[in-house]
């Protein structure tokens, strides 16, 4: 028997680990995770392979169809066939594993569970940064306060925000609407132009959060 050539050996692993790949990759694009080495990364695409598979045997579909079957000389061997069939169920498997996954790390619902649990204080996200806007301006927030952003110069803005960056370190970003400049004394705030302000995160001294249009909360 010969050995197979190194390079299809790798081509195999890669097959093998392409669900976890598939996983990996949505889950990262639904919730933001800082970037792991490669070694992580190869672990995780594995470990979300071996579930894959595992959810794939719960199917009852054959992986791979095999016969053994004769040559011209009457010497058997063994004739292996991809299934269309297999690949798109464990494929739609894989997808739809990263997207469960992302939506629990993107909602730290799991930690959440772990913390209700006295298991851990921590939480899935890359700091507070993260936590603080994703609860208070996710998808499950409710009655999301305004804020008011102190800059390094003096200013203050009033606003509603929008958006806001996924990393701290990187330097934090908020876009405020319904923004207003706020005035050290009594006067009236100054309206903004829509749709609102971009605030870089190095121009950013203290973010506060408030009530309906900074009325503290």
């Amino acid at each position: 028997m010969h050995d197979l050539p190194a390079s299809l050996d790798t081509l195999a692993v890669l097959l093998i680990l392409l669900p976890g790949f598939v996983t990996l990759f949505i889950e990262r694009a639904l919730a933001y995770q800082r970037e792991p080495s490669p070694t992580i990364l190869v672990a995780r695409a594995l470990l979300y392979s071996l579930l894959n598979y595992a959810a794939f045997t719960l199917t009852g579909l054959p992986l791979m169809k095999w016969a053994i079957q004769e040559d011209a000389n009457g010497r058997a061997f063994l004739l292996l066939r991809s299934s269309a069939l297999s690949a798109i169920v464990l494929l739609a498997i894989a997808a739809a594993m990263g997207m469960v996954v992302g939506w629990l790390k993107g909602h730290d619902l799991h930690m959440r569970l772990a913390r209700k649990l006295g298991l851990t204080l921590r939480t899935s996200r890359e700091g507070l940064w993260l936590d603080l806007f994703q609860d208070h301006y996710g998808t499950r927030a409710t009655d999301p306060p305004f804020v008011v952003v102190t800059l390094r110069d003096g200013r203050r803005v009033n606003g509603w925000p929008l958006y806001f960056s996924d990393e701290y370190n990187a330097g934090p970003v908020l876009f405020l609407s319904k923004a207003k400049w706020l005035a050290d004394d009594a006067s009236e705030p100054t309206a903004i132009p829509n749709p609102g302000i971009l605030i870089k995160g190095s121009e950013i001294e203290f973010v506060q959060f408030y009530g309906e249009e900074g009325e503290q909360a």
